[in-house]
């Protein structure tokens, strides 16, 4: 019987070594291959055991370690888990996508203390920065761009176009503010706020006058889109500086009428004035009158006749200065309501309506 046995392990040892179908050996020097044809697991310096083929690892949790307990590949139902020292953490899986971790405290069941996490929606950069809904790209903490950042504003891509409505008056509204972030504390932590006073708005004061640059992260705290506001500054300013062409031109047509009188300071008569009369007679048939008076310092003056579609139907140059008339003749024009005008030096003084009748 004794004999038996020992054939039988005879047998099996020389079946685990035969070269051409051997499935497991084990060599003098400790080393395991696996394999279904040659194994061979002393070829790579280092490597105590040579599978080749495909394998399975079963069980809820499974970890291959290297070295110590704190440097592993974790293997479970649901997740791929590469762990180092330190606690830097890779995790892929169905509960997270793909994220990194990085220092003490990280946790892939609280989604904390990671520093980028990829998902279907898209990616968050920070601890707690998650991409959700519209967001492609969430970022907790400041970021610096040393080239340009673009945003896409085809009039092909954009619909129900329409000009801002008194810029000026929502720009007089809103409340800039200079303030400090909570970054002390651990409320906040996870936004990694920069330290230093800053400028800007306070989201919910924004939010009454143009709620469309305001919105909501997913723990319902405000957020601005400080770009949008570019526009509304820019025709702000293009509406204010209209104000300001207008004024001056009030200004100068006040100097005018300043030197028109100085001229004519021993006569006081309102008549003296930079003006134009209503034409005589209003409605006419035949002939009417304009009178006028233009300072004897102006460069040049002009009265011109305007159709009700804007059109200019004549233009009379004025080179009698101060008090003056101008006639015009019906068969210069055809039946109708007209527009006339007095231009000094540029200026427009006033405007009258003349009705030619048939």
């Amino acid at each position: 019987m004794k004999t038996i046995r020992i054939l039988f392990v005879i047998a099996f040892v020389a079946v685990l070594n035969f070269h051409s179908s051997a499935q497991l050996k084990v060599t003098t020097n400790g080393t395991i291959g696996i394999t279904t044809n040659n194994p061979n697991p002393t070829s790579i310096t280092g490597v105590r055991m040579d599978v080749f083929g495909s394998q399975i690892i079963s069980g809820s949790s499974n970890k291959i370690f290297f070295g110590d307990e704190q440097r592993y590949i974790g293997l479970t139902n649901t997740n791929l888990t590469i762990i180092s020292k330190n606690n830097n953490w890779l995790n892929i899986g169905s509960n997270a996508g793909i994220a990194f971790w990085g220092g003490p405290g990280a946790d892939i069941n609280s989604n904390f203390n990671y520093q980028m996490f990829i998902n279907s929606f898209g990616v968050g950069i920070g601890s707690g920065g998650v991409a959700w809904g519209v967001n492609k790209l969430v970022v907790y903490g400041g970021s610096l761009i040393s080239g340009n950042y673009y945003q896409g504003s085809d009039i092909r891509f954009k619909k129900n176009i329409i000009e801002i409505n008194n810029p000026l008056e929502l720009v007089k509204k809103l409340k800039g503010k200079n303030y400090e972030y909570r970054t002390n504390e651990k409320e906040f932590e996870k936004y990694s706020f920069s330290e230093g006073r800053k400028f800007g708005f306070i989201a919910q004061e924004l939010k009454e006058v143009l709620s469309e640059l305001v919105t909501q992260d997913k723990e319902g705290m405000y957020f601005v889109d400080y770009n949008g506001i570019i526009p509304i500054l820019v025709e702000s300013i293009k509406e204010q500086q209209q104000q300001i062409e207008e004024l001056k031109e009030r200004i100068n047509n006040a100097d005018m009428l300043k030197n028109a009188q100085s001229i004519n300071t021993h006569n006081n008569n309102s008549n003296n004035i930079v003006r134009i009369d209503q034409n005589q007679p209003n409605p006419f048939t035949t002939t009417t009158e304009i009178k006028y008076f233009t300072p004897t310092n102006c460069k040049n003056a002009s009265i011109n006749i305007y159709n009700l579609s804007g059109g200019q139907i004549k233009h009379i140059e004025i080179t009698q200065k101060g008090n003056g008339f101008v006639t015009i003749n019906a068969g210069e024009l055809t039946a109708g309501i007209y527009i006339y005008n007095l231009i000094v030096d540029g200026k427009e003084i006033d405007t009258k309506k003349m009705i030619l009748t048939d």
